[in-house]
C-alpha cells in the first residue's frame, strides 16, 4: 500500500511493540498502519469466534423451535459464507493488501447482517433488532477506513436505503401503525446519520492528527539524522586526524575521549587514557603551571605556549597545545589538539650548543678566523686572527676595517675579488694570496679563503680564514734547491729516466735518455710519451702501468722502445708513483735498463726450448716428466686435453696422489723402477681426470739423467685406450641389447649364414610358424619352411645378400602344423667388422589377410568386366537392330545413340570407380605395409637413444641431430600413412560425422611432394563449431582432386589459399590458387565427363566430374571463378549437421 515503505512512527517513546508473526509484511510500515493491521487481524478472529457461537446457538434454536422444524440453511449458509469471507480478509491482510481486506470485511459483514435479517423466519421485531449490528459496524468505520472519507457517507446511505426497503417490505409482519413505521424509520435513519457524521468527524480528526504526527516525527527523524551525520563527521575527523587529539572535562580535567594518533604517539591504551586526568600526563613539577593555565583559559579558543608531557615509556616531550570549548556528552569540555615540537626544541638547543662549540673550536684553530659586515668592518676574530693582525678584542669592537690588514698594493685586487664573489653568488672564494699588514707595519704572505654569510637568503657579511704562508714560501725555496740537486743526480745516472704526469705527458728525461733514444728534452717534453716512443700494440701496457701509478702501485715490466733513428731497443722498466706532500699521485717515474742484447740471447734459448716443447706438444701421446720424488716437472698439451689439469695446477705436485689410486703406486714403482737404465715394459693403469672421469692408459716410461749420469727422474709416455675398453664393454652389452630388441619385435626375424643354415630366429617366428629355436637353428631353413617350387626364390635372395644387395619380396611359408602364411620379406646382408658378408637377415610381415582381400577384389573385378562386356554386347545388338529401321525411326535412333553414349560413360565411370576402389585397397595395403617397418625403425631409434643416454652420454650431443632427423622422417611417413588410410575409406561404408579441416590437412599431406619447395599453402579455418555427415573417403576424394588441380595449374612458385567459413546452414570451403587460370568460355565445361585441358595421356577428364557428382550427392554445390593469368577460385558448400 501507499504507506508500506514509510518509516514506522511509534509514539510510545521507545516502548517496543511487536506485531504478530503473520503481519511481518507491515514491519516497515508507519505506526498507524501497523495498529490498524493489528486491529483488523484481531477483529477478524473475534468475528470468526463470534460467528461460530452464533451458528452454534442458531442451530440449537432451530432444532428446538417449532417455528423452524430443524436446521434452516438459508440462515446457516450466509453465516458460513461470512466466515469464509473473513478468512479471505485475513489472507489478504497477511499478504499486505490491507485496504482490500478492510473493505471486503465491511462489505461482507454488512451484507451478511442484511441477508440474515431478510431470510430469517423469526419474528420481524427480532430481526429488526439486528440493525444494532449495523450501528456497531458503522461506528468502526473511522478506524477501518484510512482513505477517502466519503466512503463513510456511502456506507451510511446504503444502509439507510436498505432499512427503508426492509421496513416497507416487512411492514405487514411488523403489525405496527403507519406513523410508528415512519417514526421507526426516522429514528433509525437519524441514528445512522448521526453515527455516520460522528464517524466522519472522528475520521477527519484522526486523519489530521496522524498526518501532523507523521510530519512532526519525520522532521524529528530528519533532524536526528542530520545531527547523527554531523556527529559522525566530527567523530570521523577526530578519530582519523593524524595529530594527537583529546577531550577533557573543563572542571575535573578528566580525559573523556582520545583519538588513535594520541594513543599511538603516547603509548597509552585508550582505557588508560580514559582513566587519566591532564595532570597524569604532565611532569609533577609542571602541574602548578597546568592548573594556573587552565584557570585563565578563554572559554572559546586558546593556544598555550610550550608544555611538557610524559609518554608511557617515560620519555619527556615538548608540545604545543591548541584548544576550544565544546559540550561533550552533556558536559562542559575542551577539545585539545597536540603538536609535538620536541625535535624543534632539541634542534634549537643543539643549534645554540653547536654555535658555542664552533666558536670554541675556531679559537683552537691554528689559522686566523674572522667575520665582517659587507662594508668590511671586522665583527669577530679568533685568537690567531687577533695575533695575525696585531690587534686586541677592544680594538676590534671599536672598529677595524678588513682592508687595513692588507698592504695598499693588494687592496684594489681584494675589493674586486669580494665584489665578484657577491655578484656571482659564489659561496667560497679560495686561493687568493695577499700580503698581510700588521699594526706594527710588518708584513707576511698569506692565503685568504672567503665565504658569504647569508641571513634569510640575503648576504649580510663575510667569513674568512687567513693562512700564514711564511713557512710554506720558505719550504718552497728549500724544495727548489733540493729539486736541482736531485735533477743533477738523475742526469748522472747510467739508466734511462723519464717522468710523466697523470695525463701521460713527459715532464722530464735525463741525459741517458737522449744518448740511447736520440730525442732531446725539447723534442719529447710535453708530448704523450708512449705515442712517440712505442708501437701502437704496446700502448695498452704503458696505460696500464701509468694507471697503476695513480693507485700508488709499483711495477716492473719489459717493453720495446723505438729510437729517433728507428732502431728498436728492449728495456726493462721499473716504475713508481710520484707522490706530493698531500699524498696525492702527481704522475710516475720510470728507470729503464737496456736489455736488448740479453733479449737476443734469451730468444735463441727460447727458440731451442720451443722446438722441443713443440715436438712434445705435437705428440699424440700423453707425456709427463717427474723427478725422483714423483713431483711433476712437465706435462704436454695432450696431458691437459686428456686429464683436464693445466700446467699451473699440477707442476710441483706429487703425481700419483692426484692422478690415480694410491693403492696402485706399488704397481707403478715396480714397473717404472724395475730397470732405471732401460725402457720398462708397457703396462695398463687407470688414471683419474680432473673432473673425476676414469681414463685407461697404456704407459711406457724411461729414466732421465743429467750430463754427469745423475738420475733426474722419469719421462712417461701414455696412450689413451679408454675407447678401446669402452668398446669392448659396449660390444658385449650391444649384443645382448639387440638380441632383446629382436625378441620384442612384432615382426618375424630370421638370420641365416651364406650356406642357408639358420643362425637365429626370434620369439615371433616361434609364435607364427610353431618351430622352437632348437628345431630350426642349424638347419637349411628354406627346405623346412617352403614348398620346393619356392626354393629357387630363397636361394636367389640369399645370393643377392652375398653381393650386398637388399630386396623385398613376397613368399609363402609353411608352419609346423601345415598351415601356410603369406609373408612380405625384407632382406639385408650381415657384415662382420672387416666388411665381409657372413650371412643375411630378414624381417617378415604377415600379409595373408591382405592376399585374401586382393584375390576377392580380383574376382570382383573380373565379374564386373564380364558383366559390363555382356551389357555392352547387348546394347550393340540393340543398336544394330535400331539402325536397320533408321529410316522409319530416325528420332528414336538419336535417343538410343545418346543412351549408348551415356552407358559408355557409365561404363568408363564404373571402370574408373573400380580403379579407385583398387587404388583404395592398394593404399590401405601400402599403409599397412609401411606401418610395420616404421614401428621397427621407431623402436630401434628409441632403443639407440636410451642406450646412448645410459652408456655413452659424452657422445649423445653428436648423435642427437641424427636421431632427431630419423624421428622427423618417421613422423612424416606416419602422417602419409594416416592420409592414405583416410583416402582408402570404402564408399559403401555408412556416412558418419566428419571434420572438413582434418580431411583437407590429410589431402595436403598426400600432395606434399607436389607442393613442397614450390607452393605455399595458407590456411584460414573458421573457429565456429560445425560438423557434416558424409562418407569421409568420398569427401577426401573431392578435396584431393580440387587441390591437385590447383597445384598442377601453378607453373613454378605460387600460393594456394584455403579458408572456411560457416554461412547460415552450410559450411563454405574456398580453395584459391595463383595458377594460369581457366578461359571464360570453357569454365562451364570443366565438370563435364571426359573434358580435360591436359595433354593426351595426362588426364582422364573424370576428376572434376566425379567431384561434382559427389558434392551433389550430399546436397552441396561447387562453384568456380577464374581469370587467365591471375588464378582460379573453387568454392564448395556442404550442409551442416542438423542444419
Amino acid at each position: 500500500m501507499g504507506t508500506k515503505n514509510a518509516k514506522p512512527i511509534n509514539p510510545s517513546k521507545g516502548k517496543k511493540e511487536t506485531l504478530p508473526n503473520a503481519l511481518v509484511k507491515y514491519k516497515d510500515s508507519d505506526y498507524a498502519t501497523q495498529q490498524k493491521a493489528r486491529f483488523i487481524y484481531n477483529l477478524c478472529y473475534t468475528l470468526i469466534f463470534s460467528l461460530a457461537l452464533i451458528i452454534g446457538y442458531t442451530i440449537i434454536i432451530q432444532n428446538t423451535s417449532s417455528e423452524y422444524n430443524g436446521i434452516y440453511l438459508p440462515i446457516i449458509i450466509p453465516e458460513l459464507i461470512i466466515i469464509i469471507l473473513i478468512l479471505t480478509c485475513i489472507t489478504l491482510l497477511v499478504k499486505g493488501h490491507i485496504e482490500i481486506s478492510t473493505h471486503l470485511l465491511l462489505t461482507s459483514t454488512i451484507s451478511t447482517v442484511w441477508l440474515v435479517m431478510w431470510m430469517d423466519k423469526g419474528d420481524a421485531i427480532a430481526r429488526l433488532d439486528s440493525v444494532v449490528f449495523i450501528f456497531c459496524i458503522i461506528s468502526m468505520l473511522p478506524i477501518l477506513i484510512s482513505k477517502f472519507s466519503r466512503n463513510i457517507i456511502i456506507y451510511v446511505c446504503l444502509n439507510i436505503i436498505m432499512l427503508f426497503i426492509f421496513v416497507i417490505q416487512n411492514k405487514a409482519q411488523l403489525n405496527i401503525s403507519y406513523s410508528s413505521t415512519i417514526d421507526y424509520i426516522a429514528d433509525t435513519t437519524i441514528g445512522l446519520i448521526f453515527t455516520g457524521i460522528t464517524g466522519y468527524s472522528i475520521f477527519k480528526i484522526h486523519q489530521r492528527t496522524i498526518e501532523r504526527a507523521i510530519i512532526d516525527t519525520k522532521e524529528r527523524l530528519l533532524a536526528e539524522e542530520k545531527f547523527k551525520e554531523s556527529d559522525e563527521g566530527y567523530r570521523f575527523m577526530f578519530e582519523r586526524n593524524p595529530q594527537p587529539m583529546l577531550i577533557y572535562d573543563f572542571v575535573t580535567l578528566a580525559i573523556l575521549e582520545v583519538n588513535e594518533a594520541a594513543i599511538e604517539h603516547y603509548g597509552y591504551s585508550k582505557e588508560e587514557f580514559l582513566s587519566f586526568t591532564l595532570k597524569d600526563i604532565c611532569p609533577k613539577e609542571d602541574i602548578p603551571i597546568l592548573l594556573k593555565d587552565v584557570n585563565h583559559i578563554n572559554e572559546s579558543y586558546s593556544s598555550r605556549g610550550v608544555s611538557r608531557h610524559l609518554k608511557k615509556n617515560g620519555e619527556l616531550i615538548y608540545v604545543n597545545i591548541s584548544a576550544h570549548s565544546i559540550t561533550y556528552q552533556g558536559r562542559k569540555a575542551r577539545h585539545v589538539m597536540i603538536n609535538d615540537i620536541t625535535e624543534r626544541i632539541l634542534a634549537e638547543a643543539d643549534l645554540a650548543e653547536s654555535e658555542k662549540k664552533y666558536r670554541d673550536l675556531s679559537e683552537l684553530l691554528p689559522q686566523a678566523v674572522w667575520e665582517s659586515d659587507l662594508s668590511g668592518n671586522i665583527t669577530y676574530a679568533n685568537r690567531h686572527g687577533l695575533e695575525a693582525m696585531g690587534r686586541s678584542k677592544d680594538e676590534i669592537k671599536n672598529g677595524i676595517n678588513l682592508l687595513s690588514t692588507i698592504i695598499p698594493e693588494d687592496r684594489e685586487r681584494a675589493i674586486l675579488n669580494i665584489q665578484k664573489m657577491i655578484k656571482d653568488e659564489t659561496p667560497i672564494y679560495q686561493n687568493a694570496e695577499y700580503n698581510s699588514l700588521k699594526k706594527d707595519g710588518t708584513t707576511f704572505p698569506c692565503q685568504v679563503c672567503l665565504s658569504i654569510i647569508y641571513e634569510k637568503q640575503k648576504p649580510i657579511g663575510l667569513r674568512g680564514i687567513t693562512i700564514d704562508l711564511t713557512e710554506i714560501k720558505k719550504a718552497e725555496n728549500e724544495l727548489k734547491i733540493k729539486e736541482e740537486k736531485y735533477r743533477t743526480l738523475l742526469e748522472s745516472m747510467n739508466e734511462v729516466v723519464m717522468m710523466v704526469d697523470n695525463d701521460d705527458r713527459v715532464q722530464f728525461v735525463n741525459k741517458k735518455f737522449t744518448e740511447i733514444l736520440g730525442y732531446s728534452p725539447q723534442e719529447i717534453i710535453g708530448l704523450i710519451g708512449y705515442e712517440k716512443l712505442l708501437e701502437y700494440k704496446d700502448h695498452a701496457i704503458i696505460k696500464k702501468a701509468n694507471q697503476d701509478r695513480t693507485e700508488k702501485i709499483t711495477s716492473q715490466y719489459e717493453i720495446t722502445f723505438i729510437a729517433k733513428d728507428g732502431r728498436k731497443i728492449d728495456f726493462i722498466v721499473s716504475g713508481a708513483p710520484l707522490i706530493d706532500l698531500e699524498g696525492k699521485t702527481q704522475g710516475s717515474i720510470g728507470a729503464m735498463i737496456d736489455i736488448t742484447e740479453r733479449k737476443k740471447s734469451e730468444k735463441k734459448l727460447r727458440e731451442s726450448e720451443e722446438k722441443y716443447r713443440t715436438l712434445m706438444d705435437s705428440m699424440n701421446e700423453v707425456v709427463m716428466m717427474v723427478d725422483n720424488e714423483d713431483r711433476v716437472q712437465y706435462i704436454n698439451r695432450k696431458f691437459t686435453e686428456k686429464l683436464g689439469y693445466k700446467p699451473e695446477e699440477i707442476l710441483g705436485e706429487i703425481g700419483f696422489k692426484l692422478l690415480f689410486d694410491p693403492n696402485d703406486k706399488d704397481i707403478i714403482d715396480s714397473k717404472t723402477h724395475s730397470d732405471e737404465n732401460n725402457l720398462v715394459n708397457q703396462y695398463e693403469i687407470t688414471f683419474a681426470s680432473k673432473d673425476g672421469q676414469k681414463i685407461f692408459l697404456l704407459v711406457s716410461a724411461a729414466p732421465l739423467s743429467s750430463s754427469d749420469g745423475k738420475s733426474l727422474g722419469f719421462i712417461i709416455a701414455m696412450v689413451d685406450i679408454t675407447e678401446k675398453k669402452i668398446i669392448e664393454k659396449e660390444l658385449m652389452m650391444s649384443e645382448e641389447k639387440y638380441r632383446t630388441l629382436m625378441e620384442s619385435m612384432n615382426e618375424v626375424v630370421i638370420m641365416a649364414d651364406n650356406n642357408h643354415k639358420v643362425l637365429y630366429v626370434n620369439k615371433k617366428f616361434t609364435e607364427k610358424l610353431g618351430y622352437a629355436p632348437e628345431e630350426i637353428i642349424g638347419k637349411i631353413g628354406y627346405k623346412m619352411l617352403h614348398d620346393p617350387e619356392d626354393y629357387k626364390v630363397v636361394e636367389n635372395a640369399n645370393t643377392e645378400r652375398i653381393n650386398k644387395i637388399q630386396s623385398s619380396y613376397e613368399l609363402i611359408f609353411k608352419a609346423k602344423d601345415g598351415r601356410k602364411y603369406d609373408f612380405l620379406v625384407s632382406g639385408a646382408p650381415v657384415e662382420n667388422s672387416k666388411g665381409e658378408i657372413i650371412g643375411s637377415i630378414g624381417t617378415m610381415m604377415d600379409i595373408t589377410e591382405k592376399k585374401i582381400i586382393e584375390k576377392e577384389l580380383s574376382l570382383y573385378r573380373n565379374k564386373l568386366e564380364i558383366l559390363v562386356e555382356k551389357r555392352t554386347e547387348e546394347l550393340e545388338t540393340t543398336n544394330e537392330e535400331l539402325t536397320a529401321t533408321n529410316e522409319v525411326l530416325y528420332d528414336q535412333r538419336k535417343d538410343l545413340e545418346a543412351a549408348l553414349k551415356n552407358l559408355k560413360e557409365a561404363q568408363d565411370k564404373l571402370v574408373q570407380s573400380e580403379k579407385m576402389a583398387s587404388l583404395g585397397v592398394l593404399a590401405a595395403g601400402v599403409a599397412h605395409e609401411i606401418n610395420n617397418p616404421l614401428n621397427f625403425i621407431y623402436g630401434g631409434i628409441v632403443g639407440l637413444e636410451t642406450y646412448f643416454n645410459e652408456n655413452l652420454k659424452e657422445h649423445i650431443t653428436e648423435v642427437s641431430p641424427f636421431i632427431e632427423g630419423i624421428n622427423v622422417g618417421v613422423k612424416r611417413a606416419a602422417a602419409i600413412v594416416t592420409s592414405l588410410n583416410h583416402y582408402s575409406r570404402k564408399d559403401d561404408l555408412p556416412c558418419a560425422e566428419c571434420n572438413v579441416h582434418e580431411i583437407i590437412d590429410n589431402c595436403l599431406v598426400m600432395l606434399n611432394n607436389q607442393l613442397k619447395n614450390r607452393i605455399e599453402v595458407i590456411k584460414n579455418y573458421t573457429d565456429l563449431p560445425y560438423s557434416i555427415i558424409c562418407n569421409e573417403g568420398r569427401i577426401h576424394q573431392v578435396f584431393l582432386n580440387i587441390i591437385a588441380n590447383s597445384a598442377q595449374a601453378i607453373d613454378g612458385n605460387g600460393t594456394i589459399t584455403i579458408f572456411t567459413h560457416v554461412i547460415e546452414k552450410t559450411i563454405a570451403i574456398t580453395i584459391e590458387d595463383t595458377g594460369c587460370g581457366i578461359a571464360h568460355d570453357i569454365l562451364p565445361k570443366i565438370t563435364d565427363p571426359f573434358f580435360t585441358t591436359k595433354d593426351p595421356g595426362k588426364g582422364t577428364g573424370l576428376g572434376l566430374s566425379i567431384t561434382y557428382n559427389i558434392i551433389k550427392e550430399y546436397n552441396g554445390s561447387l562453384e568456380y571463378e577464374s581469370r587467365i593469368g591471375v588464378g582460379t577460385k573453387a568454392t564448395v558448400k556442404l550442409p551442416i549437421k542438423n542444419a
